[in-house]
């Protein structure tokens, strides 16, 4: 047997200059590259990526000045846009803010074994016993409070939102985050 690459058949070369789509099917998939098989499985990266996700959490709610930069961080690209370039999608003097909390519990099963869940859970508690039970005194009940509790509630309301859960090994944005803060995913 004799092989010899580069030649092709005859119907080929007569198909509009060997364009890949008259190829016959097994000929296109001889020429694709295999597909990378992912080192590990979607559930257990979601798994995996929710813990590190509530561990950057509670971490972030421990660091009000961190969690005031990380906000700025999002925003300041987007109201800076002619600086940065248009790398977000223009809103009216808007910000989505969106809980991360049930998604973590839902993507890891264990997540109530979880040191970092059950700080973030004795701080939700904490900060749900000291907010005013009706929206409409909220506004008032803030403006009354001193610096060092409008930090650390600001600081909770930001790492409430992190959410770096994630379906395929690669690197996530959220690795900045918790590569600043410094967190030890072994203490979670």
């Amino acid at each position: 047997m004799q092989i010899t690459r580069g030649l092709r058949r005859r119907e080929v070369n007569d198909a509009s200059a060997g364009s890949i789509a008259h190829l016959p099917h097994t000929q296109q998939n001889r020429n694709a590259p295999p597909k990378a098989k992912p080192l590990h499985g979607e559930k257990l990266c979601k798994r995996l990526t929710a813990h590190r996700s509530a561990a950057v959490q509670i971490e972030l709610a421990q660091q009000p000045g961190v969690a005031l930069a990380v906000l700025m961080y999002r925003m300041i690209p987007v109201l800076f846009n002619d600086v940065y370039g248009q790398s977000y999608i223009d809103h009216a003097v808007r910000i989505d803010v969106h809980t991360s909390r049930d998604a973590l519990v839902s993507n890891a099963v264990d997540m109530a074994d979880s040191t970092a869940w059950k700080a973030l859970e004795g701080e939700r508690a904490k900060w749900s016993r000291m907010l005013p039970k009706r929206t409409d005194e909220l506004l008032a009940w803030l403006l009354q409070q001193d610096a060092d509790v409008m930090s650390n509630l600001f600081a909770f309301c930001v790492a409430a939102t992190v959410d770096g859960i994630n379906a395929v090994d690669r690197p996530h944005v959220v690795n900045e985050v918790a590569n600043t803060l410094e967190v030890d995913l072994t203490r979670y």
